[in-house]
């Protein structure tokens, strides 16, 4: 996978600024409104295959909102995931992708969500505790095969603490759009 860059945030399409009128932002003016701020408050990078759309939570989590530059159906494999999440995050950083109860599912186009934590000393209590990376197996046999990897281990540093910290800036000084005047 190529590494990602750091790209240009691109106003909103009328497609969007439509969309999120009518998601409940009633108004075209509320509707650009919302989109700046969320705007400013997010990094955006790309690579050949790929868009990340990168955002702090209120829960101090990172969100990591990836989908492919087509727009269509990410046929996913998990080491170009794992890739973007150590390269944006850090490679000693956890990630999850919920899956949620019915009542909270979110599924409005081609994308996948990465909740991380930004501290490389921070473990999930579920999970395998200790590294276990095969190179290529030459078995036949389904479910014991394994392709080229990194079984040497990941190049990325362990945090990105200049990702970090440049997102933690855009929450302080961007903090969410109040509501326009309709005046």
């Amino acid at each position: 996978m190529q590494k990602l860059e750091r790209a240009a945030v691109l106003p909103p399409s009328e497609e969007l600024i439509e969309q999120v009128m009518k998601n409940g932002a009633a108004t075209r003016k509320r509707a650009i409104a919302s989109l700046q701020s969320e705007a400013a408050r997010n990094q955006v990078w790309i690579n050949d295959t790929y868009q990340v759309q990168i955002r702090k939570t209120p829960q101090g989590l990172v969100h990591l909102n990836i989908r492919r530059r087509d727009g269509g159906p990410i046929l996913r494999d998990w080491r170009d995931f794992q890739a973007i999440k150590n390269q944006l995050v850090g490679a000693e950083c956890e990630a999850v992708e919920l899956y949620p109860a019915e009542s909270r599912k979110v599924d409005t186009s081609n994308k996948y969500h990465l909740f991380c934590v930004p501290d490389p000393r921070y473990r999930f209590n579920f999970g395998w505790q200790e590294r276990e990376v095969n190179g290529p197996t030459g078995a036949t046999t389904p479910g014991l095969a394994q392709r080229d990897g990194d079984a040497a281990g990941p190049a990325e540093p362990p945090v990105n603490w200049a990702v970090l910290r440049e997102l933690e800036d855009a929450v302080q000084s961007h903090p969410p759009a109040a509501e326009p005047d309709e005046a």
